[in-house]
């Protein structure tokens, strides 16, 4: 099954026009071939992450949040969130402790996107963050 995931700063930026990244996020929304992929997915962590972020960057900006709604809840929704069931979070804190090393810190969320990835056969991520180099392709290199 050809798909891709789509990571906590990709959809930060395009929800987020101060953002650093929300012209090129915005740009990768629109020029990219998304019916190559068959799955478009995001895992729950992702979803959890993107709002803790929003909620701090913005100092709790409901606008901002409200954004996050439609992206996720609405009608702006293009992707699937992947629920994690409680028996695969264990699974998950050891892809993490496996792939961190000095230079490539993981987070949870990260090693969930991993996991994901490795559990639906997805290696294609949009992300900003090099720390996934040799572990997905990834499609939103800055």
């Amino acid at each position: 099954m050809a798909g891709i995931l789509l990571d906590t700063g990709f959809l930060y930026a395009l929800r987020l026009k101060k953002d650093e990244h929300h012209a090129l996020a915005t740009e990768i929304l629109k020029g990219f071939d998304w019916t190559v992929h068959v799955s478009i997915l995001v895992p729950s962590t992702v979803v959890a992450e993107v709002y803790t972020l929003t909620n701090f960057r913005t100092n709790g900006n409901r606008q901002a949040i409200a954004s996050l709604d439609l992206l996720f809840w609405g009608d702006d929704r293009f992707f699937t969130i992947v629920p994690l069931p409680q028996e695969e979070l264990r699974p998950i804190a050891q892809v993490l402790s496996k792939l961190t090393e000095p230079g490539r810190i993981l987070s949870f969320t990260d090693a969930s996107l991993i996991f994901i990835g490795r559990k639906y056969g997805v290696k294609d991520i949009v992300t900003f963050d090099s720390h996934f180099n040799g572990l997905l392709t990834i499609h939103a290199k800055t």
